[in-house]
């Protein structure tokens, strides 16, 4: 990974595969979590995505002879977030689909993965959403019986996401609190524990603490307004608690905010990048038509913030830079001073 003088990185082979592969070890908790609530049907979903992902890419690239990415593991790491925001008793052939779009629509048509303007995993499960609504948010109990949605014996559970958006709410017990912190709540698979997101939050910051930036605002502007506009009756707390731990918000602010082809790079940039996409995602719950739209608040700040930009850089940063260098202007204009001031006396005394 490079700096320019201007600010911008430049991403190679290197720092993005080691960064996927950081990705990758990240996501294999809550991929333990989905396996430990629902068996067997979690990994055949995960491996599912993951080879479609990787299938799609060899082939793709092998019949117009481009050159494949794989090395560089982001088309697994595509796979396997997608796999982990899908609900457990969608049918095996969606993951395919969603992982299939994001490679070949998503990532492919713009080149490598340094050029991708989108996040290819929002982009598979925001299509998945689009096209099978009903499907994307039916919900089998954690611990119950793995079933396909279609089976007659299947029985959804209302998730979190889907509460706050009928202005229903937990009773304030310690024990709905204990469920919702280690995911034994009906959600995407694997996207539902708050304990396995914060541990890796603190590891983000750890590693990557300037990715870690944008995060942090996207998650602090979902909490402001999850206080300040409560969709539930039951208290600020409870809507707090409900809104970070319901659908994809945490999931989102930790592996697809944080996506270096699509991140800003000043500081400054990446701090606004995440609230503005923080704002967007709780817009989109609030009037939106699905239960949660993180993914599309991804999307939607992916295409807009290229031209927001550069606004920032030129009237945020570099006003920033500018005061900065005012003070050591001022030291060599007190030197310059000084220096004359002794000189014209030393002529008067000669």
């Amino acid at each position: 990974m490079k700096f320019f003088g201007n600010g911008k990185i430049e991403l190679n082979h290197n720092s993005i595969r080691n960064y996927m592969a950081d990705m990758l070890i990240m996501s294999a908790a809550p991929a333990a979590v989905s396996v430990y609530y629902y068996g067997w049907r979690a990994v055949l979903i995960i491996a599912i995505s993951a080879l479609t992902a990787v299938i799609c890419e060899y082939l793709a690239c092998a019949i117009t002879k481009k050159e494949n990415s794989l090395s560089d593991l982001s088309a697994l790491f595509t796979g396997v977030i997608i796999a982990l925001m899908l609900p457990v008793s969608v049918p095996l052939w969606m993951p395919a689909v969603g992982s299939a779009f994001a490679i070949l629509v998503a990532k492919l048509p713009f080149g490598s993965t340094t050029k991708t303007p989108f996040v290819p995993a929002a982009a598979g499960l925001a299509f998945l959403i689009i096209c099978w609504p009903t499907g994307m948010f039916k919900f089998p109990a954690p611990g119950a019986e793995v079933l396909a949605a279609s089976d007659p014996l299947f029985v959804s559970e209302t998730s979190l996401a889907g509460m706050l958006k009928t202005g229903n709410s937990l009773s304030p017990d310690w024990f709905n609190y204990f469920d919702v912190f280690v995911g034994m709540i009906p959600g995407a698979m694997g996207t539902t524990s708050m304990l396995v997101c914060a541990a890796l939050a603190l590891y983000l910051l750890i590693r990557y603490p300037d990715r870690w930036i944008s995060s942090a605002g996207f998650v602090a502007v979902c909490a402001f307004f999850a206080v300040i506009f409560p969709r539930v009756m039951s208290g600020r707390k409870m809507s707090l608690v409900m809104e970070l731990a319901s659908g994809m918000l945490l999931f989102c602010a930790i592996f697809l905010i944080t996506d270096p082809a699509t991140q800003p790079a000043s500081l400054i940039s990446k701090l606004l990048y995440g609230m503005s996409a923080g704002a967007l995602c709780m817009l989109i719950r609030y009037v939106g038509p699905y239960e949660d739209g993180s993914v599309f608040a991804v999307l939607l700040i992916n295409a807009v913030w290229p031209v927001i930009d550069p606004f920032i850089e030129k009237y945020l940063v570099s006003s920033g830079k500018h005061k900065k260098e005012k003070p050591e202007k001022k030291e060599r204009k007190k030197s310059k001073k000084a220096f004359l001031k002794k000189k014209k006396e030393a002529e008067i005394n000669g």
